[in-house]
């Protein structure tokens, strides 16, 4: 970018207005701006005082806001402005993110805490999220109450987008109703896998996500993946038995 020697050709009180309209910017973007706006006024046609270079500024001023706006609802890159991500991805990330670790980390503490541990309520959390892990319906009952919260917390999304969250974690409990039939038929983590497997998707398609959202999607799944295939295996059912009967 041309920099401060760029605004050589403009007056000095066109270089302080310029500068001043920058420095209400957000920090990572206030460079780049300031230089397009001061390669803008070098190429008017007009006098280095003229009418066309105030004009220019005084509608600058007046965008200001949305452009803030803008700025801080994005990431800047080389080329500019990154979008946002979509409120409706960043909400099925914060489910996509304690449904699937829940129980997961339920399945990691039920082989580290031992049985002797009681009843407590870190105690039963851990077991419920082990057998979660265990029997995929429980993990999509667990989905559909986070769903749920997620709706309520969100409370700085519009009213749509709210009942829109809520509706969906409702028909997630509905499925799990309907299906209740088969709450005791392992799956053995396949699909906590699968919603593990979602959430990479998303990381992936929605590249705009928060970095520690993509980072934590991916995570999960590939742990998700592991887990599945140890469940599978004669050592995971050997654990399973031992563990969350």
């Amino acid at each position: 970018m041309g920099g401060p020697s760029a605004a050589v050709g403009l007056r000095p009180t066109q270089r302080r207005v310029v500068a001043v309209l920058a420095a209400t910017l957000p920090a990572d973007f206030r460079d780049r701006q300031r230089d397009e706006w001061t390669a803008d006024l070098l190429v008017l046609s007009d006098s280095p005082g003229g009418p066309a270079r105030w004009r220019y500024l005084l509608g600058a001023a007046w965008t200001l806001p949305s452009l803030r706006r803008l700025a801080k609802g994005g990431r800047t890159t080389g080329g500019g402005l990154t979008p946002s991500a979509t409120p409706t991805a960043v909400t099925a990330a914060r489910v996509l993110i304690p449904s699937v670790s829940w129980p997961l980390l339920g399945w990691l503490g039920a082989l580290l805490v031992p049985h002797q541990a009681g009843a407590g309520g870190v105690f039963t959390v851990v077991m419920v999220g082990a057998w979660a892990n265990m029997i995929g319906l429980l993990a999509m009952a667990g989905m559909g109450l986070i769903t749920l919260m997620v709706a309520l917390l969100e409370w700085r999304r519009t009213a749509r987008h709210r009942l829109r969250t809520a509706g969906i974690g409702g028909a997630v409990l509905l499925t799990v109703v309907v299906f209740q039939c088969l709450a005791f038929l392992p799956d053995r983590g396949i699909i906590v896998a699968v919603m593990g497997g979602a959430g990479a998707w998303l990381s992936y398609a929605a590249a705009s996500l928060p970095r520690n959202y993509r980072i934590a999607l991916r995570v999960i799944a590939v742990v998700g993946l592991a887990v599945a295939v140890v469940n599978w295996t004669p050592l995971g059912a050997g654990l399973g038995s031992e563990y969350l009967d």
